[in-house]
């Protein structure tokens, strides 16, 4: 670029400063002002990017209607705890070995079935023998007193008869519980025991008289 041409061409600005400017303040550069920071506690809360300013006239969250997260969580806490205790309560058996659970056709038909699978090891009178657990007495009823009838079902139609596990059907099994139950003088009702597991589950064997 021509020393002519840089003469030639105007002047806009000096320092950045617009000549209008520079000339309304008599040729001085103005000196630039920093604007103060705002003293208000507001004020301060909006520029640090707060959505809302903060709580100056005393109001407390929950005057508001906000509840604060913790308290929140707690209520969340204490009603799932209590949910769950009604839940369990809910799922304990409601009756029990004493309440006539079988009637004594069924007990009859259990018996013939327990002859013929079970009293070759657990004896004609349920006594047990040498390395085979009776099924009465202080040992069968401390062995499964708060068990269910369920468990007492299973545990007899999947392990029994000894010497050929599995094969007794699941109304037999059933009835042989049935017997077992009438020899240890649990009373007798007018239904037989079902064979649905689920109902089974709600019948508790009490070794005592709630």
């Amino acid at each position: 670029m021509s020393d002519r041409y840089a003469f030639e061409t105007p002047l806009l600005s000096l320092g950045g400063v617009p000549f209008a400017r520079l000339l309304a303040n008599g040729g001085v550069v103005p000196k630039e002002t920093t604007p103060s920071a705002p003293n208000s506690v507001a004020s301060r809360h909006f520029l640090d990017g707060a959505a809302t300013p903060p709580n100056l006239g005393g109001e407390s969250p929950l005057s508001r209607g906000i509840v604060p997260k913790r308290i929140l969580t707690i209520a969340i806490v204490a009603l799932a705890v209590a949910g769950g205790v009604h839940s369990t309560r809910a799922q304990q058996p409601q009756r029990s070995v004493w309440d006539g659970v079988y009637n004594e056709e069924q007990a009859k038909r259990g018996e013939a079935a327990y002859v013929e699978n079970c009293s070759n090891c657990h004896g004609r009178d349920l006594e047990g023998a040498d390395m085979t657990p009776g099924l009465t007495g202080f040992g069968f009823m401390s062995n499964w007193d708060s068990l269910t009838l369920s468990d007492l079902v299973d545990r007899i139609r999947i392990s029994m008869p000894q010497n050929r596990p599995g094969t007794l059907s699941r109304q037999q099994t059933v009835d042989i519980v049935s017997y077992v139950l009438r020899f240890n003088q649990f009373p007798a009702g007018k239904e037989e025991l079902p064979r649905e597991a689920q109902v089974l589950k709600e019948i508790l064997f009490k070794a005592q008289r709630p």
